[in-house]
């Protein structure tokens, strides 16, 4: 369990080290600042295993990282 900035994000993506992210969203747009994961070098695809709502206009998806070459 690991929570941090985008740069540590993609440190651990790049490394292989993220089997699981759990991402919040809000109904508040803001603009700025770094991306989720700023600089990542190549695209890690994802599934959807759980997306939770809450009000008012809170949501919680918990994606899994697909491995690479499945």
């Amino acid at each position: 369990l690991c929570e941090g900035g985008p740069a540590l994000l993609r440190d651990l993506l790049e490394a292989g080290l993220v089997d699981e992210l759990c991402l919040t969203t809000t109904h508040v747009l803001a603009g700025d600042g770094p991306r989720l994961v700023e600089g990542l070098t190549w695209p890690v695809d994802l599934r959807l295993t759980q997306l939770v709502h809450d009000d008012p206009g809170v949501l919680l998806g918990r994606w899994a990282v697909v491995p690479s070459g499945s």
